[in-house]
C-alpha cells in the first residue's frame, strides 16, 4: 500500500466521518415571555394546547431551555397560563442546509475514496498481466 492508497482510504474515512458528523434536521426552540396580546390577537387557552405542546410551555415559562428535532406542536402567537398571558416564539436552528449538505458530501468523498482505491487496484491487475 503505497501513500496514494493511504490517501484514498484516509478521504473513505474523512466522508464518513462528515457523513456521521452532519447535524440533523433543524432543532427548534421555543421561547416564552409575559406579554400584553393586541386586541385582534387570537389567545389560545393552555387548556386548548396537546399534552405534548402544554410540556414544552411548562419548561420554557419555568426558564428551562426547550429544544427539540421534531417538528414543533407550539405555533407562534399567545397562549393564557394562570391568569397570564405569554407570547409564544418557537425558533429553528443548526439549518437545513448543513442536514442536507454534509451527507451529499460525506458519501461524495468516500465514494471518490473508494472508487480511487478500487480503479488502482485494478489497474495494478491490469499491468500485472501484462508484465507476467
Amino acid at each position: 500500500m503505497d501513500r496514494v492508497d493511504v490517501a484514498l482510504a484516509l478521504l473513505v474515512v474523512f466522508g464518513v466521518v462528515v457523513f456521521l458528523s452532519a447535524p440533523p434536521d433543524p432543532q427548534y426552540s421555543v421561547s416564552v415571555r409575559q406579554a400584553s396580546a393586541p386586541a385582534d390577537a387570537d389567545v389560545r387557552s393552555f387548556s386548548a394546547l396537546g399534552a405534548d405542546a402544554q410540556d414544552r410551555f411548562v419548561r420554557a415559562v419555568d426558564g428551562e431551555s426547550v429544544r427539540f428535532g421534531d417538528p414543533p406542536t407550539l405555533e407562534h402567537g399567545f397562549v393564557r397560563y394562570d391568569g397570564t398571558t405569554y407570547r409564544i416564539s418557537v425558533s429553528a436552528h443548526e439549518g437545513p442546509v448543513l442536514a442536507m449538505v454534509l451527507p451529499a458530501l460525506g458519501i461524495a468523498l468516500a465514494g471518490l475514496g473508494v472508487v480511487g482505491l478500487v480503479g488502482r487496484r485494478g489497474w495494478r491487475a491490469v499491468r500485472g498481466g501484462e508484465t507476467g
